[in-house]
């Protein structure tokens, strides 16, 4: 087989390669109509024909026409794939003209001083002529390398399905431009061999060029093997990753985007609220969710009539479901379902992050809630306390001379009605007295400044100054106070007169709220290192409802409705009296039976001195 006729064989397999190659190119722009895959398309048929005409200009003749159809092909190429690299990186507005001058002026030179091709046979062309194809080539190698260069550097940061296209449309054309300089060596100095390495080199640009904007399935998931550990650590960094939700839906939405090789992407919560979008404006992401029909039994969807498809994941979450959608582009093929699959996983792990985010957030609005609602509760009861004390201190003063002039005059003698209305003056004042001072020492307890003197203190002699204090009231109210004997070594650590204050309203209560003819016994007896002093009544008893507010300030139950007299203080004084001196209080009751009070306090180290 002669040298010719391999050179023309060829030169007809890589005419039909670059024009299959571009022939693909077009389908798949057709597919879609995307700016940036038409601009790929051109570049990549324009190649095909010129390699067609430049294999068949023998058989269709007119040489000067076909070569200047092969120069404008050649140049639109270029100018193409400038354009292409501008719409993946831009380019500032001087390259953009500097690119278009330097295509077309060459172009327009090349005409004006005669094409080589087109002199007259057996002539060599003029050096201008020369000249004119040598610049036209270093413009359109120009043209050619710099985005090739430029798409291989910003592959880099690129998911790896997008990285391996573009470096692999660089290297396609980095070929054809190596291929493009030395073949006008060849047509310079001649030789069949050279000519055919340059065809056979130019047939090995093919492959990297068609999977350059159409890889197969299989290399895709080549291409995305190292993918899989940097998937693990995506999903082990998003179970850990606590951050508010809108960071964490955009950290989890990038991995999304990159691990399928997707050029765009949103995530969506249960009321259409984009979370975080990615290569796509807010607008056009919610125009897309409309398009979709959610929820979906595919995961799959092909948008429009284009190319472009959207893998579509819902994420179940406790407040809805919300949705996380990944879209193809110009620089990643068409998705598929093994795609779509491989990304259901990473939905899922996503979901859960997503609901410990959002309970995380609710915590702490609720801890925040709180915070508040206590502040308000500590600023009220603040204001209570200290409206309670200034007014307490202000009805002092009066009651003290109210007090003081009516013992006073019933130091003189008087008419026995006088005397009557003065006792009455003096009881009314010494009961507002007491309640005074009540509400002093509860504000005291709520400030905590009540100062305490804890000593040992003999059970058995508080009690009996208890009943001695009691007597009158239960002889009025008919009711018997009985006090079994009580060891006189039996002592509690206590303030005394704190200790006295606390039976004295608990057995007072006992009596008012008794019966006629009821019974009241006061006991006390040691247990596990406390003593408890009980209270036990034979009146009414207490619902459960009503013993769960009965030691709450101001609270009198059913006996606000009696005829007894109090204001709801003496128990909630008597709970935090106890408390401060390290005891506990308590209360127990049966409707109709009566009830028992007691109340526990630590034993003392050793019993008081005798006569103490």
């Amino acid at each position: 087989m002669s040298a010719a006729l391999v050179l023309r064989s060829l030169q007809l397999v890589d005419a039909g390669a670059f024009l299959l190659v571009g022939l693909l190119a077009l389908r798949d722009w057709w597919r879609g109509w995307e700016r940036r895959r038409g601009y790929l398309a051109v570049a990549l048929g324009s190649l095909g024909l010129v390699a067609l005409l430049i294999a068949l200009e023998p058989v269709i003749g007119h040489p000067q026409r076909v070569a200047a159809l092969v120069l404008v092909l050649f140049m639109v190429s270029g100018a193409a794939l400038v354009l292409f690299r501008d719409s993946v990186v831009r380019l500032p507005l001087w390259g953009r003209l500097l690119a278009g001058f330097g295509l077309l002026g060459t172009t327009v030179f090349s005409f004006a001083v005669g094409l080589p091709v087109a002199a007259s046979p057996g002539m060599a062309p003029t050096p201008i002529q020369t000249a004119a194809l040598d610049i036209l080539l270093v413009v359109w190698c120009i043209a050619v390398a710099e985005p090739a260069y430029r798409l291989a550097r910003i592959a880099a940061g690129f998911p790896a399905v997008q990285r391996a296209r573009l470096r692999s449309l660089a290297v396609g054309y980095g070929g054809v431009m190596v291929v493009a300089a030395l073949t006008v060596v060849a047509f310079t100095i001649g030789g069949d061999r050279l000519a055919i390495a340059l065809q056979a080199c130019a047939l090995v640009c093919f492959p990297p060029l068609y999977v350059g904007f159409a890889p197969p399935r299989w290399l895709r998931r080549v291409w995305r093997r190292p993918e899989e550990d940097r998937l693990r650590r995506a999903t082990h960094d998003l179970l850990l990753f606590s951050p508010d939700r809108e960071t964490l839906a955009g950290r989890g939405l990038h991995w999304a985007v990159r691990l399928v090789g997707g050029d765009a992407g949103f995530i969506a919560d249960a009321d259409g609220q984009l979370l975080a979008t990615q290569g796509i404006p807010s607008g056009e992401a919610r125009r897309t969710l409309d398009l979709l029909r959610l929820p979906s039994s595919t995961h799959l969807v092909r948008l429009r009539r284009g190319s472009r498809t959207a893998i579509v994941h819902t994420l179940p979450v406790n407040a809805g479901t919300g949705v996380l959608v990944v879209l193809s582009g110009s620089l990643s093929p068409a998705f598929d379902a093994e795609e779509a699959d491989w990304l259901a996983g990473y939905a899922a792990a996503l979901s859960i992050a997503l609901d410990r985010v959002r309970v995380a957030e609710l915590s702490a609005e609720t801890e925040a809630e709180l915070r508040k609602a206590r502040d308000l509760a500590e600023a009220a009861s603040q204001a209570k306390t200290e409206l309670l004390s200034q007014v307490s201190h202000e009805l002092r003063t009066p009651l003290t001379a109210m007090i003081g002039f009516a013992e006073l005059l019933l130091s003189e003698p008087v008419a026995p009605q006088q005397e009557r209305h003065i006792r009455t003056i003096l009881k009314a004042g010494d009961h507002l007295l007491a309640l005074v001072n009540d509400i002093l020492d509860v504000s005291r307890l709520d400030e905590g400044r009540l100062t305490l003197s804890p000593e040992p203190v003999g059970v058995g002699q508080v009690v009996g100054e208890v009943f001695d204090l009691t007597r009158p009231m239960a002889g009025e109210m008919r009711v018997t106070v009985r006090v079994p004997r009580i060891p006189s070594s039996l002592s509690v650590s206590a303030d005394p007169q704190r200790l006295k204050q606390v039976l004295l309203n608990i057995v007072t209560n006992a009596i008012k709220y008794n019966r006629r003819g009821g019974r009241v016994e006061i006991s006390a007896a040691a247990v596990d290192g406390h003593c408890r002093v009980a209270v036990a009544d034979t009146g009414p008893g207490l619902r459960p409802e009503e013993m769960e507010r009965l030691f709450a300030p101001f609270e009198r139950l059913s006996a606000s409705a009696s005829e007894v007299e109090g204001t709801g203080l003496g128990l909630a004084l008597s709970k935090g009296l106890t408390e401060a001196m390290g005891g506990s209080i308590g209360v127990e009751s049966r409707p109709g039976k009566g009830s028992t009070f007691w109340v526990e306090l630590p034993l003392a180290a050793a019993a008081p001195a005798a006569g103490t």
